[in-house]
């Protein structure tokens, strides 16, 4: 009787969505259940190295007192000056004494260096002298003047 087949009726059919099929599996498929049973059984091994403590590591105790914090800024840079004074001497000579430091403000009129002067000394001595001349020769051109004042009146 097993060879005979049964004759099926309509009604008994099986679903057509969960027809079996004698197909390979595809190697991704194969891959990826291989990879993923890898992994799980990597990762649920436990290691009794793994699991203890590390040694602990020596640490010195300080106690923390109350301090003032300091805060302190350091900058690198250049300045540029917005105005650039020229200074110069009107008359030459050496520098005996300088009066004020670098980057010092300084007033109008305020005495920056004392010169020693070279050759100028005895120019200066010789322009007062001819000062003196002029104003000599000053009050002589006035007596004449008055003199020629005097002559004309009378004449």
């Amino acid at each position: 009787m097993l060879s005979q087949q049964l004759p099926q009726q309509p009604s008994q059919q099986p679903f057509q969505g969960a027809r079996l099929s004698r197909k390979r599996l595809s190697p991704f498929f194969v891959g990826t259940v291989l990879s993923i049973s890898l992994l799980s059984a990597g990762c649920s091994r436990t290691d009794s190295s793994a699991t203890a403590a590390p040694p602990g590591t020596a640490a010195e105790v300080v106690e923390l007192e109350p301090d003032t914090v300091r805060e302190r800024t350091t900058f690198v840079g250049n300045l540029e000056a917005v105005e650039v004074v020229d200074v110069r001497s009107e008359i030459q000579g050496r520098i005996e004494n300088i009066f004020v430091s670098p980057g010092q403000f300084v007033g109008a009129g305020q005495s920056l260096v004392l010169l020693k002067p070279d050759q100028t000394g005895p120019q200066y001595e010789g322009a007062l002298a001819g000062i003196g001349v002029a104003e000599t020769s000053l009050d002589s051109a006035r007596a004449q003047l008055e003199v020629a004042r005097v002559q004309r009146r009378s004449a």
